[in-house]
């Protein structure tokens, strides 16, 4: 596919550094005072051209992510330089918005990057809305992740840049008995306008939200272009692009054709008084790759005018209470919404159809054996009745051939509330119901039987209530009603004064399945930690506060628990069978729901710790021993870093990390102490409570320098809200949020491959927090296993 490219000149001058501290990484930008990056972007050939035209705008922006050479993200990002924005005052060369991008003194580096620029970009999604065509550039999403293995002897980076999105575009003439285009207008219907963009592997997922789109272009005299940015990862024959000129309007469905990143569409289509002409496509943009629609030529009439056909919404104005007889020679143009196979009605002689403005129900005379949801027809109302049947408008004994089917077209189901349900202006519509559930005295039923039509009784969150009705002739008739609550699509009907849903399709209903609402789940479970003294028997009590039935279940060894399962409120047993190396967690379960709770489990050693102190002090029970076994640069200056004699767990001492850090700062390294040895060990573990706006990095070191991924190996916390084990990368990463609910959550660092210093006053292990991000982070009981 031709694309694109923009090809960016990183400018370096000479890198000014300062020394390093020998227990501490250089500074995390080195030219934050000086050489900044510098980009210059160029646009291909003249002939290539972009959403918005082949120069950049004044303000155009791009976002640049840089990576440690051979990574991805989100492990691999160097120096914190996440969505770094770069600006241009339209001359093509772009500078950082605030602090840009240097290059390491060794290493390589690789870049991705995307167009146009989001401030605020979460998980490395960027988020996609193409409803509003008005500014093209601005939805135009251009991505590049081809530059690797950039080191700071290159003199340039070249970023290829590939459309993302699809593009629709109509060549329009004017035809035999068109005179002009001039007051031409266009629309895009039913297809999806979001998505996400993962900036991380390149994949884009369609999103779930329907809009009309309104093609930007230009009209002149007898021609016009017009053109859309579209999501891809949807089809085409899914819209109907609706044309107006003149008082004339033509719709407009495409054929079969599946939407691609980074593919044209191109169409050319004639008006003409007796139809749209469309003629074989021709590529005239080179940057988008030119997708074949293989069509030929295709003629659609326009649809007919207002005067011709009643909207169902006129013919139901024409009830007032009593039968009546149209005289008039009068059509109507509409959708079968009634399901063939479904089976649902009470007699093969009832369909329903709807419009865009109404619905309404039809009684033919003989079965209906032909028109099924989706097909288009048109039906002839002269001499026909209009009657009210129990509450229900309908034209009554209406003969089949006054219905002639002239079409098909998607059907999609009006979303509605159930007040809007209750409100009747839905009547004989298809419909989706959101947030509704069978009650709880019809859970066991089917929906109808063999012998009788069943009538569910339905309620919503917001408290109405409406009846599910099924035919005993409808396919899924045998089925148990669903459990759960969620959306139910179905045709909007009444009897007498009762409102119900007619599901079509099983599938109208496959939605249920959402947790019930009405009932409040509780689980919860005190304490949260428990921690044997050196002692086999030593036992802990756990009070478990449930709403139902919960089922408990153990991670470890060395403890039982007294109970594993039981009904509401309760107190179970954890006993120790050890006198040391008791560890691991009880789980907790409300049985059919998704509420669970843990209790951590830990045994302190003799001498009072959880498991082999790290270094001395490692516990912050004895603050001056902690204070001790640090490097010569001791505890942070930065004055976030502090110690608590009670806020640790079991309301012991811990290490309390509270306000905002101005620097990517090391909290404190410690140095290996006398008589270590971590022979047998695999891995370091410790305790944190609470939040923080950026995550935690730790250095184990492995040699007696000070190079990053070489004598140290870095462990990130990332984003962190439930307990896991952590690997070594050789980068530190302060990128993630912190949130441990109110718990204390177990951090494990796998050193199983490491070979730990062992030499006293080596440097042992570090603890490094993010700049400018709030903490409130407890951290305690930091321990070799």
């Amino acid at each position: 596919m031709k694309s694109i490219k923009f090809i960016f000149f990183l400018l370096f001058g000479l890198l000014l550094l300062n020394a390093c501290d020998t227990d501490r990484d250089c500074p995390e930008n080195p030219l934050e005072k000086g050489n900044q990056v510098k980009f210059q972007a160029i646009i291909g050939a003249a002939s290539s051209t972009r959403a918005s035209g082949t120069e950049w705008n004044t303000g155009d922006a791009i976002g640049v992510y840089a990576l440690n050479g051979g990574t991805t993200l989100p492990s691999g990002v160097y120096d914190g330089k996440e969505n770094i924005k770069y600006t241009t005052p339209g001359t093509g060369s772009f500078t950082a918005a605030t602090v840009g991008i240097s290059f390491p003194e060794t290493g390589t580096l690789d870049f991705i990057a995307y167009y146009p620029y989001q401030e605020t970009i979460n998980g490395y999604m960027y988020n996609i809305d193409v409803a509003n065509q008005s500014n093209s550039a601005a939805i135009d999403l251009l991505y590049s992740n081809d530059a690797k293995g950039a080191t700071k002897g290159n003199s340039s980076v070249s970023l290829t840049f590939k459309h993302m999105l699809s593009m629709l575009v109509l060549n329009i003439g004017a035809g035999d008995g068109v005179a002009s285009l001039e007051g031409l207008t266009a629309s895009i219907r039913d297809l999806k306008t979001d998505g996400t963009f993962n900036l991380a592997n390149g994949t884009l997922a369609t999103g779930s939200t329907s809009a009309t789109i309104t093609p930007a272009g230009v009209v002149s005299g007898t021609n016009g272009t017009l053109a859309a940015i579209l999501v891809p990862g949807q089809n085409l024959n899914s819209s109907r692009i609706i044309f107006s000129l003149a008082g004339q309007t033509y719709e407009w469905t495409p054929g079969d054709m599946a939407l691609e990143s980074g593919k044209r569409y191109t169409y050319s289509l004639q008006l003409s008084a007796s139809g749209v002409v469309m003629l074989q496509p021709e590529a005239t943009i080179i940057d988008w790759e030119e997708a074949d629609t293989g069509t030929g030529s295709i003629i659609l009439t326009p649809e007919e005018t207002q005067n011709d056909y009643w909207t169902i919404a006129e013919l139901r104005s024409k009830y007032t209470g009593s039968n009546v007889t149209i005289t008039d020679d009068a059509k109507i143009k509409a959708v079968v919404v009634q399901n063939l196979a479904g089976g649902n009605s009470t007699s093969k002689k009832n369909i329903v159809v709807q419009d865009e403005t109404a619905g309404v129900a039809i009684r033919l005379v003989a079965d209906n054996a032909d028109l099924d949801f989706g097909d288009e027809v048109e039906i002839s109302l002269k001499d026909q009745q209009l009657s009210a049947y129990n509450g229900l408008l309908q034209v009554n004994n209406l003969p089949n051939a006054n219905v002639t089917k002239v079409g098909e077209k998607p059907v999609v189901a009006k979303e509605i509330t159930a007040a809007e349900l209750l409100s009747g202006n839905y009547e004989s519509q298809y419909v989706a119901v959101s947030n509704v559930q069978v009650v709880e005295a019809d859970l066991s039923k089917t929906f109808a039987t063999t012998n009788a039509h069943g009538s569910i009784n339905m309620e919503a969150e917001s408290g109405e209530a409406f009846v599910m009705f099924t035919a005993r002739f409808a396919a899924f008739q045998a089925e148990t009603v669903p459990q759960g609550s969620g959306t139910l699509k179905g045709i909007a009907s009444v009897n007498n004064t009762t409102y119900q849903v007619l599901p079509t399709v099983a599938a109208d209903y496959a939605g249920m399945t959402g947790t019930r609402f009405g009932v409040t789940n509780t689980l919860t479970v005190s304490p949260e930690t428990i921690q044997f003294e050196a002692t086999s028997g030593d036992t802990k009590d756990i009070t478990i506060t449930a709403s139902g039935a919960w089922t408990a279940t153990t991670e470890g060894t060395g403890f039982t628990v007294s109970s594993l399962g039981g009904t509401g409120n309760a107190t179970v047993t954890v006993t120790a069978n050890a006198a040391a190396g008791v560890s691991g967690k009880v789980i907790f379960t409300l049985d059919g729901t998704a509420l669970t709770k843990e209790v951590a489990v830990s045994q302190k050693t003799a001498g009072g710790t959880t498991g082999n102190i790290l270094f001395p002090g490692s516990d912050f029970e004895n603050w001056d021993a902690f204070l001790g076994s640090l490097g010569s640069f001791g505890l942070s200056t930065d004055g976030y870093a502090s110690h608590t004699t009670n806020g640790g767990r079991d309301d012991s001492g811990a290490l309390l990390l509270k306000g905002t850090p101005s620097k990517n700062d090391y909290t404190f390294t410690a140095v290996v102490p006398e008589g270590f040895s971590a022979v047998g060990k695999t891995k370091i573990v410790f305790y944190i409570k609470g939040t923080s706006a950026k995550s935690l990095s730790l250095n184990v070191y492995v040699g007696t320098g000070t190079t990053m991924g070489t004598d140290y190996k870095c462990y990130n916390l990332a984003n962190y809200s439930a307990e896991g084990t952590l690997s070594a990368t050789n980068s530190n990463n302060y990128s993630g949020i912190i949130n441990t609910g109110g718990n204390w959550m177990k951090v494990t660092l796998d050193i199983s491959g490491l070979t730990l210093n062992s030499t006293a006053g080596q440097n042992l292990f570090g603890l490094k927090v993010g700049n400018n991000a709030a903490y409130d982070l407890l951290v305690d009981d930091i321990t070799l296993e």
